[in-house]
């Protein structure tokens, strides 16, 4: 088993700005020890033949395109609004430069 000191774990915790009590640093201490023994595990399975990819059940282009289409109200709502511009409602920036 990888054991991972006490005070590896409280360096790793100051990083994320984490404050331990001794029992959490006691469970995280055997949690991550844990997460190592599983990664030499992992290191062991031969994947020279396997292909890189960049999501494992190859989603592509999940996000629809966002169409503007007409309905009975737009023209209703942008009479309503300060400020258009096109078919479309102008408002002020989020993000000042």
């Amino acid at each position: 088993m990888t054991e991972i000191t006490k005070k590896e774990v409280e360096h790793i915790a100051d990083l994320a700005r984490v404050e331990l009590t001794k029992q959490e640093l006691e469970i995280f201490q055997k949690q991550l020890s844990s997460v190592l023994d599983y990664m030499k595990i992992l290191e062991q399975v031969k994947t020279e033949q396997v292909k890189a990819t960049a999501h494992v059940i190859g989603l592509n282009g999940v996000m629809r395109n966002d169409l503007m289409t007409d309905c009975k109200c737009q023209k209703d709502i942008l009479k309503q609004v300060p400020i258009t511009e096109g078919r479309s409602v102008k408002v002020k920036a989020v993000f000042k430069k």
